[in-house]
């Protein structure tokens, strides 16, 4: 990918936007053509486990879904920091899983 590819298109920001801290993914939900990601953060609780509270949900079309992963995975700085090989065994387990 060469830099003129990696560019990040500029962005306006209309009002403010708050920044949402989130733990991870806690799951996907697809409803037609529309993909919602929910984001949890950790809670602790008694015990030294942690209670999982959603954070934040983000909707966008189906047909974002695919640019933005390949966005995130050849970004460098993320590039740098990703363990490739547990990308490429998590990216295999889904395949298959979807090939059965």
């Amino acid at each position: 990918m060469n830099e003129q590819e990696q560019q990040v298109l500029p962005l306006v920001e209309a009002y403010p936007v708050e920044d949402k801290y989130v733990d991870g993914l806690g799951r996907v939900e697809v409803t037609g053509h529309n993909v919602r990601f929910v984001f949890y953060t950790g809670r602790p609780k008694d015990g030294g486990e942690y209670d999982r509270e959603i954070a934040t949900r983000l909707v966008m079309p189906m047909e974002g879904v695919m640019p933005l992963l390949k966005q995130v995975i050849t970004m460098a700085p993320i590039l740098k920091l990703l363990d490739v090989e547990q990308l490429c065994k998590a990216v295999a387990a889904i395949t298959t899983g979807m090939m059965h």
